[in-house]
């Protein structure tokens, strides 16, 4: 069985503008992420819930020997001194999981 997860974040300062991430070594030779899917994003700044973001998303094999695939794609920081968090799929948090054993 393999994995594929990331969630990270990043703090921009006052750079704006496009970056391009690589994450790299996946051992899966399919992703979700080849036929179209994009990378969870929440913006501390701009006050938004968790949503689909990036663009030149691109998941390939590595051309390096080993059968190791990489992710790619790029995120525009419009907004200056934000924290950005990147995730594979939605999180599921602490606070989410109290309201569902307090409805329980």
């Amino acid at each position: 069985m393999t994995t594929q997860w990331f969630y990270f974040s990043v703090k921009n300062g006052s750079n704006t503008g496009p970056f391009t991430f690589h994450i790299v070594n996946y051992v899966k030779p399919y992703s979700m992420f080849a036929v179209g899917m994009r990378p969870c994003v929440n913006s501390t700044r701009k006050g938004k819930d968790w949503e689909r973001a990036g663009f030149n998303v691109d998941y390939r094999k590595n051309s390096l020997e080993g059968g190791f695939y990489s992710l790619s794609f790029s995120y525009d920081f419009t907004e200056p001194m934000d924290q950005v968090y990147f995730a594979y799929c939605y999180p599921y948090t602490y606070s989410r999981l109290q309201r569902l054993l307090d409805s329980l």
